[in-house]
């Protein structure tokens, strides 16, 4: 079965959960090692398939236990099944087909080779967390304690977050302990450490001084329970990748940052950040407390969080079918400033039809509207032609570039869900009318309430048959002004 290659923003399916214990990607390209690439992106992504799918499972589980018992679901929980995930012991086999003059690569993962690889990764990074506990007992002073700490929260990511005990889960082994320290637990004893820092330029340097690698590509901190780029974020990240030896794209990066923040009770703000290798390991980890005077100015609270959650809820998904949404500047913690252009991609694990829904939300202003072929009112077809396309034979498992845009007034965050199926969606499309203002077909009833739209892009999907199946995938980005405040060429 063919494979999609993966973006990690975020990635939606609905379908029947399989319960294999071999899983394989595939890719294509005009050497060796990029179809290696591409197959092992493949392989990732029908991995996180597997691991989102035994999340919405359990989730639904929580959700059915006796009225007054606290569920044990977060959103936060939901959205990191959806990052990159370690494959270890992975088969390669070339495939035999040539693919529009390009030749191809399988990647497997498998029960028997894998599950004893990731269980000696898990009970190494098990063992470091208990002897730095007993360290913590015995360290003498804030300092030390402050460093331990850190370390046991790199090990307890690593643990958790990047998903070695997720993957040797879905691969059979049930066997694996869990980590001796939450991530909620040991970021609550920093932060009861942490002195808070009177600025954001202050903050970062002082975040800046645990973080010492060269060409490292900075993501924005990401507020924990939303997928949006606040103006908070986007000042934050500025100005730690000022202090750093940072690089501009993330293609040309060696290292990758990536943080999120939590506002606390008393009104101060909680920076955490973590360093990662091209191999997806976290090297190490660090934080910063921010007093609530030091971010006056900046808004940190998500303009619309009940969407963010709506949008990427945790669904029973499936490997029959997925598409994947992305840029070429990656699939999450997308910021983009007026004037810089912006080329989606999407990848698509056989041939099928599709259209996109986008959903704005600003200042007072949501509104969800279909991504038109062409141009305005009059152009890309007659009705549900007007927004459907169709990825072919030779595109599959491969990234189909959608067209270039450029980032123009006004700002705010947008969403952008696909709906595809392996038969035509003539009849699936979400009625609309044209907004000559807006400039958008936008669906019908959901002005003042973007969720709607989501909600009716997501119930006109087919349902899965023998002969249909059907895909959904998500990305989202927050735009706002340049650096200088004017306005960019492009957009004048």
């Amino acid at each position: 079965m063919r494979r999609s290659q993966i973006f990690v923003l975020t990635l939606l399916l609905l379908a029947t959960p399989l319960s294999a214990k071999t899983l394989t990607g595939e890719g294509y390209g005009k050497s060796q090692e990029q179809a290696r690439k591409r197959a092992l992106a493949d392989l990732a992504a029908a991995v996180q398939v597997e691991v989102k799918s035994e999340t919405a499972s359990h989730c639904e589980k929580v959700r059915g236990k006796p009225s007054g018992q606290k569920a044990g679901c977060s959103f936060e929980e939901a959205i990191r099944t959806q990052s990159d995930l370690p494959l270890l012991g992975v088969r390669f086999e070339s495939l035999p087909v040539v693919v529009a003059g390009e030749r191809g690569q399988s990647a497997t993962l498998d029960s028997v080779r894998a599950t004893g690889l990731y269980r000696t990764e898990l009970n190494a990074l098990r063992r470091n967390m208990l002897d730095r506990e007993k360290a913590l007992e015995a360290a003498k002073d804030n300092d030390a304690r402050y460093r331990l700490l850190n370390e046991q929260l790199t090990d307890a990511r690593q643990y958790q977050y990047r998903r070695y005990r997720a993957v040797a889960t879905i691969l059979g082994d049930r066997g694996t302990l869990p980590a001796p320290a939450s991530e909620a637990e040991l970021s609550a004893r920093l932060i009861a450490l942490e002195k808070g820092a009177d600025s954001i330029p202050f903050a970062a340097r002082q975040l800046a001084r645990g973080f010492k690698r060269p060409a490292v590509y900075v993501h924005p901190p990401r507020h924990r329970d939303a997928v949006e780029i606040t103006p908070f974020a986007a000042a934050f990240r500025d100005a730690l990748a000022g202090n750093l030896k940072s690089v501009a794209r993330r293609d040309k990066a060696q290292y990758l940052m990536t943080g999120e923040y939590q506002i606390l009770d008393d009104g101060d703000i909680h920076v955490s950040y973590q360093l990662i290798d091209r191999r997806g390991k976290i090297i190490a980890t660090r934080g910063v407390r921010l007093d609530k005077q030091g971010w006056r100015g900046f808004r940190a609270e998500p303009l619309a969080p009940d969407l963010d959650r709506l949008i990427h809820q945790g669904v029973a998904v499936s490997n029959e079918f997925r598409v994947v949404l992305g840029t070429d500047r990656g699939s999450r913690d997308l910021l983009f400033r007026e004037g810089e252009t912006v080329r989606p991609e999407i990848t698509m694990s056989r041939p099928g039809y599709y259209y996109i829904v986008g959903h704005v939300a600003r200042e007072g202003e949501q509104y969800s509207f279909l991504l038109d072929r062409g141009e305005g009112e009059g152009e890309g077809g007659e009705g549900a032609w007007r927004f459907l396309r169709y990825l072919s034979l030779g595109q599959v498992n491969r990234p189909a570039v959608l067209g270039e845009f450029v980032v123009c007034r006004p700002f705010g965050v947008e969403h952008l869900q696909l709906i595809a199926a392996s038969e035509s969606l003539e009849g699936s499309v979400p009625q609309t009318r044209w907004d000559k203002t807006l400039g958008y077909h936008v669906l019908t009833g959901s002005q003042g309430d973007a969720g709607s739209g989501v909600v009716a892009a997501r119930g006109l999907r087919p349902k899965p048959t023998q002969k249909t199946a059907s895909a959904e995938a998500d990305l989202t980005f927050t735009t706002l002004p340049g650096k200088n405040g004017e306005d960019a060429p492009g957009c004048r």
